[in-house]
């Protein structure tokens, strides 16, 4: 929405999906070993934290000039990529770990309910 209001190039849009994308299709499995390895806990706070970050840095951008040239938002879609590919995987493999009383099966079809409602809410709040 912002890419194509703002530069009204429909390229551009995707130009910036594929970037945010390519990541999530590239480093998805190696992030799920990744996940695997290491403390769970740590590495998504991490992750979240990144996320922040690199859109809070975006937010100030965006509210600063008055525009803002597109290979920013590119950096920025990759970048999103990238942590999403790590934090996705993640989240799912911290569901186990957290759900003692429940079953994991429950667990995640609990999970992928919520983000979904979350997904379609979301935008219509927006």
């Amino acid at each position: 929405w912002f890419v194509l209001t703002t530069y009204h190039n429909a390229v551009y849009l995707g130009i910036v999906n594929f970037c945010r994308l390519v990541p999530i299709l590239l480093l998805s499995v190696w992030a799920g070993a990744i996940a695997d390895k290491y403390d769970k806990g740590r590495l998504l706070r991490i992750t979240i934290s990144s996320s922040f970050l690199v859109t809070a840095i975006l937010c100030v951008l965006t509210y600063s000039f008055t525009a803002i040239p597109i290979s920013v938002i590119i950096i920025y879609a990759t970048l999103r990529g990238i942590l999403s590919a790590v934090e996705t995987p993640l989240r799912q493999a911290i569901l186990p770990d957290l759900s003692d009383k429940i079953s994991t099966t429950q667990a995640v079809s609990f999970h992928s309910f919520i983000i979904n409602i979350c997904r379609s809410i979301g935008p219509a709040i927006a």
